[in-house]
Order: structure tokens, then C-alpha cells, then sequence
């Protein structure tokens, strides 16, 4: 069940959902919306293939400061990963998911390819959420810190998880920039077909 904005409101005056940020919330009906930082990383892909289970075939992360005046040009088919203004804190009791903004997604901007958000995330330290922005249209877009950049929107549990995200995973994306993909940690695969994972 998605939360509405009375329900959000409820859950960040209980403490189940926090969020940081130097101006009121920008809560709507059932979400709210989120920023885009001035971190952001350029993965630089070389013409060798990405093996997930080896983090030496991962593509090198540059990253980047964007600035208000320049913002960042994305060019058709680009690629980056961007982080929100806003720190975030989930309780065990909520899960978040990740949507688009309709006026961003008709010029061809997707910013969310991964929209889960785990239970306890932010619990040990609210945290800026790491985002996947694309470029899927045919123009060059041009991308400015403080753009609103996504909708956040809250999900109870049928119950309280055991186990949050920062309990599960300590110390893991503790940074305020945005973080590259660490999936050869754990690919899903069994021990003897992921070396890497041993």
C-alpha cells in the first residue's frame, strides 16, 4: 500500500520515515518529489564486455561535481549514475519505490532503472539515494543540480521486516555521492560458478 500525503506526514512525525533537506518536504498526494545532487559519476566504458562477476571488468567511475550554471550535458544513449539532494531514513515498517517525473520521462530522461528501496535503508545514517539517469531520446538534454529529479513514494509492510538494510549490510554506500555497482559481492550465482564470491 502506498502512502498518501496524510500518511507520510504520520510517518515522519512517528520517525519511521525521515528525510533531510534544507526546505519543507516537497510532499504530493502519495509521494514525494526528490533533487537532484551536483554529485555525479560518468562510468567510462571501454569495448570489453562487463563479466558481473568480475569487478575488474566494471567500468571506472569518474565522478564529477555539476555546477548551477552548467548543469550536465547528457547526450543521446548517455549514461550516468546521480544521487538526491535529500537524505533519506526508512524504518523496518517501510519500503520505498523509485518513479519517474511524467514531464522528465516525455523528453526521453529516465532517471530510475533500479526503483527499490529496502527497509531499513538510511537507519544507521540518512542517506542520498543512488540513481540511474539515462538519456533515451535522440537530443542532448542538459541536467541542473536542485532539478527535481524523481518521485518517492512509500510502501507499508504487512509486517516489520527482522532485518533492515543497514543492519543486513553495514558500512556499505555510506558516502554522499553516488555509488557504482558492487553486484559481484553477491551475483545470485553458486560459490563454484562466481569465483569471485569465494
Amino acid at each position: 500500500m502506498f502512502l498518501s500525503d496524510i500518511e507520510i506526514r504520520k510517518a515522519i512525525q512517528n520517525g519511521d520515515f525521515s528525510i533531510s533537506h534544507n526546505t519543507i518536504p516537497d510532499i504530493r498526494s502519495a509521494s514525494i518529489c526528490l533533487h537532484l545532487s551536483e554529485n555525479i559519476i560518468i562510468p567510462s566504458y571501454t569495448s570489453h564486455e562487463v563479466d558481473i562477476r568480475r569487478p575488474e571488468t566494471y567500468p571506472t567511475c569518474i565522478a564529477e561535481r555539476i555546477t548551477p550554471s552548467n548543469g550536465h550535458l547528457l547526450l543521446p544513449g548517455d549514461f550516468i549514475l546521480g544521487s538526491t539532494l535529500e537524505g533519506i531514513a526508512f524504518s523496518n515498517s517501510l519500503a520505498g519505490h523509485i518513479s519517474n517525473i511524467s514531464g522528465l520521462a516525455r523528453l526521453g530522461l529516465n532517471t530510475i532503472l533500479s526503483t527499490y528501496v529496502s527497509p531499513g535503508f538510511g537507519a544507521g545514517l540518512a542517506r542520498p539515494i543512488t540513481l540511474e539517469i539515462h538519456n533515451s531520446s535522440i537530443a542532448p538534454i542538459r541536467i541542473f543540480p536542485g532539478m527535481r529529479i524523481c518521485h518517492l513514494l512509500l510502501v507499508k509492510l504487512s509486517s516489520t521486516a527482522h532485518s533492515g538494510y543497514d543492519h543486513s549490510n553495514p558500512g556499505k554506500y555510506l558516502t554522499n555521492a553516488p555509488q557504482g555497482s558492487e553486484f559481484h559481492k553477491d551475483t545470485g550465482l553458486f560459490s563454484a560458478e562466481a569465483p569471485c564470491n569465494k
